[in-house]
């Protein structure tokens, strides 16, 4: 694994954005064992600003301590997972209506440009970019809305929504399905009808929860 180092922030917050980090890129995939020894060595650093960047990890439910046997990558419970994208729905829901509201040219324009771009991801057979880009849309829906507390709280919930989204590289049926769903969101949004943008981007986030639930959850 490559660690960026930046050149400003302390050692501890730039060990904890990195572990960070590979915990959210599936580098560190749940339940990985993260070693302290190892992760100093990779990072340059002593241990203790890798031990606290754990610690704060811990605290914030991305890795567990279990007693006599070491530091773990957290695995999101079905019950954890659901409420968070219950909340994402609900959130996202009011932000798409709120978008479609504001009739903002700005704003539909660059969904259009992303929209756009993803449909060239799908062409190229790019998933990387694709879940990249898709996340750009989601995001700009947020931003969108221009309501600060539902950014801040949406923000919070993005983090752990990401190492979901990365596992969809592989299933190219799941990309194209988004794309037709992003494809309505947008219709929606540009028409300037705010029950429809809000029933099309729940009806979204629904569907990206069921196929998540099926794939990490409910697999045999």
């Amino acid at each position: 694994m490559a660690y960026q180092k930046k050149k400003t922030g302390s050692k501890q917050e730039i060990a904890y954005q990195s572990i960070k980090r590979a915990i959210l890129n599936n580098e560190y995939e749940p339940d990985a064992m993260l070693i302290e020894g190892v992760l100093c060595e990779q990072l340059g650093f002593s241990k203790t600003p890798v031990r606290e960047a754990l610690r704060r990890l811990a605290s914030e439910n991305y890795v567990q301590y279990i007693p006599e046997k070491g530091t773990f990558v957290s695995k999101m419970e079905m019950d954890d997972f659901i409420q968070i994208f219950d909340v994402r729905e609900a959130l996202e829901g009011m932000a798409a209506k709120i978008c479609a509201l504001r009739k903002d040219k700005a704003l539909v324009d660059k969904l259009e440009i992303t929209f756009n771009q993803i449909y060239i991801d799908l062409i190229d057979g790019n998933s990387v970019l694709n879940i990249k880009d898709d996340l750009e849309f989601h995001h700009l829906i947020i931003e969108g809305s221009r309501n600060k507390n539902l950014i801040n709280f949406s923000r919070s919930l993005m983090d752990q929504i990401n190492r979901y989204a990365s596992t969809t590289y592989n299933d190219p049926d799941r990309l194209k399905l988004s794309f037709n769903e992003h494809r309505e969101i947008l219709d929606a949004i540009t028409s300037g009808d705010p029950e429809l943008s809000e029933k099309k981007l729940r009806e979204h986030i629904r569907s990206v929860k069921e196929y998540q639930i099926k794939r990490h959850y409910l697999s045999f």
